[in-house]
């Protein structure tokens, strides 16, 4: 808004002012005692203009849309840890805090002092935050010296990490919050709170199967759009309607009457196979599988964003064909059928979710 008022347009106007009877040109006593002014000036409307833009949500940064985001109660999601489960072979007890390191990738992680599945595998902690440390498989480096480790490997992702929300995200997330109107106990304010919680990435509010006037059903998808864990699934429980013992506190979120029942959506899995399949000179199949499979899972998790936000979604041949052929180094993909049949469109509806299963991929005969 101020872009104009730069030092040298704020001096040529003070020298205006000036009667041209006085000397006015550089070096001169009135030009050397207003440039200094124009400089402070003109930093002060770069200042200003700072401030009008963190005054709006469409321009503010980061940090001042997390201030303009808490004025409707909007938290900002921060980034955080990943929780693996890990069965772990040692002579002496493993001490809480004990590091261990992914053999492939360096990445940290410490034993927390919890255990899982009757206490038979141990939940560690990763160092870092973040989306990276979300590790499901994989060996352990023991880096302490509590015990004698022989054996140690991630088995299970419990809680998967996440990274800090961007400033798109939370500009995004505010305007929902305008659109949706959110107050306690509608469905908007539900899904609003289910995202809050780590590795939750989607929701389906809905009364509760068979239940009355007051039974809420959440069916939950994870952060990368699958079947959330176990773990992720008890958070959201416990957030709004704790089950101790097989009977339910009263004592969460869930506006006093409500029962409220938290469940995973139910995978289904996809698999994709194509026939005929033609490659540019020098390519392979083995070559374009992996980045293959990266866009049919993508497309995949588009479909179950749908599902979140509509209740329904569609896996279709027509679009796998599609990400098939713009895939470099495939030329035509030839035939492509999920799971083995001929049906075009594949509905999902209901707790049903798609997941990627395999990708197939059968060249054309020479």
């Amino acid at each position: 808004m101020f872009e104009n008022n730069t030092r040298d347009a704020i001096l040529a106007d003070m020298l205006a002012l000036v009667p041209d009877s006085m000397d006015k040109r550089e070096g001169s006593i009135i030009y050397d005692a207003l440039a200094p002014c124009a400089a402070e000036l003109a930093g002060l409307y770069a200042d200003l203009d700072t401030v009008i833009a963190e005054t709006f949500v469409d321009t503010a940064s980061l940090a001042g849309l997390i201030l303009r985001a808490k004025e409707r109660g909007i938290e900002y999601r921060e980034a955080e840890q990943a929780q693996v489960l890990a069965e772990i072979t040692a002579s002496g007890e493993i001490a809480q805090g004990d590091r261990f390191i992914l053999a492939d990738g360096g990445l940290a992680y410490r034993w927390g002092g919890s255990t899982a599945d009757g206490g038979g595998q141990y939940l560690l902690i990763s160092e870092g935050t973040g989306t990276e440390y979300n590790v499901s498989s994989g060996s352990l480096i023991y880096d302490s010296t509590s015990a004698l480790v022989s054996e140690a490997h991630i088995v299970g992702l419990a809680i998967p990490g996440r990274d800090a929300e961007t400033a798109d995200e939370l500009r995004a997330r505010y305007y929902n919050d305008i659109e949706a109107s959110a107050f306690s106990g509608n469905v908007a304010d539900y899904r609003e709170r289910c995202l809050l919680i780590a590795g939750v990435g989607g929701v389906q509010v809905r009364r509760a199967p068979g239940g009355n006037a007051g039974t809420v059903g959440l069916v939950l998808v994870s952060d990368t759009y699958g079947v959330p864990t176990e773990a992720a699934v008890k958070a959201v429980q416990d957030y709004f309607d704790p089950i101790v013992n097989g009977s339910r506190t009263y004592e969460g979120m869930a506006p006093i009457g409500a029962e409220v029942t938290a469940s995973a959506a139910t995978g289904t899995g996809i698999a994709v196979a194509t026939a005929g399949t033609e490659f540019e000179s020098g390519v392979s199949a083995a070559d374009v599988q992996s980045a293959a499979e990266d866009a049919v899972k993508d497309y995949l998790a588009d479909c179950v964003a749908e599902w979140a936000d509509n209740g329904v979604c569609y896996v279709r041949v027509g679009r796998i064909y599609t990400i098939l052929s713009s895939i470099d180094g495939v030329t035509e993909p030839g035939t492509v059928s999920i799971n083995g049949g001929a049906q075009s469109v594949l509905t999902f509806n209901g707790d049903a979710i798609p997941v990627f299963g395999s990708l197939t991929i059968t060249e054309a005969s020479s």
